[in-house]
């Protein structure tokens, strides 16, 4: 079986934006820190047993940082050596708090999907009107640098922001990586974003608009996610993007995801390709 390195734990549903396009929506409440170290604890299970030393947990949401116990998992996912990431819009990290994951943290992802305040306002990415400004990321990207913790930035590209240029943004942030992918539908989650889609070729095009950063980017077109990443929900449960479908194959409070994970129709060709720019990290 293929050992699968990366985990992405949505913790919470709760997010203080409201893409209009977000795939990271499910049902379910928070789970309580036990529930939530429980499932760390399956995940610790499967990298055991695998024999997986790079095992990683990327918390995600929702927004991950309204999860009110996110600090008190980072510290238990990190005392039983699985390395840690997080996947965050931004929009409440402080710089005090990132000095406090410093040693404790690997990569910090940030979502940004505009520079305009209008084009955030039409996508949802914003609280009460106000978006990020580059300021504000600008003060974030260097307090992570200053504790060795890896940038990355994450963008969806849509009718919404594909004539934006976001060179400046990356020369001034500086991140390690740069992940693009092209706005997709979830059956059910967010199909009332459709006259959002773009296609593949407009989607490349906006990659290469960015060329001058073809060495740190990675892209990701429609059909990219499926089947490759792995995901869990607030309730436990462990499902994949699955022909455009959220598919449950288990929950991990009641069956082990090494088990769990013997009957995935995952593809390591996409998992790898997803992570190939990240190395072992």
């Amino acid at each position: 079986m293929k050992k699968f390195n990366v985990i992405n734990y949505h913790i919470t549903n709760k997010c203080n934006y409201h893409c209009t396009y977000c795939f990271g929506k499910f049902k379910g409440q928070d789970p309580s820190i036990d529930e939530a170290k429980k499932i760390i604890n399956n995940i610790a299970s499967y990298f055991r047993k695998n024999k997986i030393n790079d095992g990683r947990i990327n918390f995600a949401g929702g927004e991950p940082t309204l999860y009110k116990h996110l600090d008190e998992l980072i510290d238990y996912s990190n005392s039983l050596g699985i390395t840690t990431s997080i996947i965050t819009n931004g929009y409440l990290l402080t710089p005090e708090r990132i000095r406090s994951w410093k040693g404790k943290i690997s990569i910090i992802g940030i979502s940004v999907d505009s520079l305009s305040s209008d084009s955030n306002n039409k996508i949802g990415r914003c609280y009460l009107n106000n978006s990020i400004s580059l300021t504000q990321l600008k003060e974030l990207s260097n307090s992570i640098h200053e504790c060795n913790i890896d940038l990355k930035i994450n963008t969806v590209v849509s009718k919404l922001n594909i004539n934006e240029n976001f060179s400046e943004l990356y020369r001034a942030l500086k991140p390690k990586k740069i992940k693009l992918f092209q706005m997709h539908l979830i059956d059910g989650i967010n199909n009332k974003s459709k006259k959002y889609e773009i296609t593949k070729k407009e989607f490349d095009e906006f990659c290469k608009k960015h060329q001058e950063f073809e060495s740190i980017i990675i892209a990701e077109p429609c059909g990219s996610m499926e089947n490759s990443y792995l995901m869990i929900n607030p309730e436990g449960e462990f499902q994949l993007n699955n022909n455009g479908n959220y598919k449950t194959f288990g929950n991990l409070n009641t069956n082990s995801l090494y088990e769990i994970l013997k009957n995935v129709p995952l593809d390591s060709n996409k998992f790898n390709l997803r992570y190939l720019k990240e190395g072992s990290r």
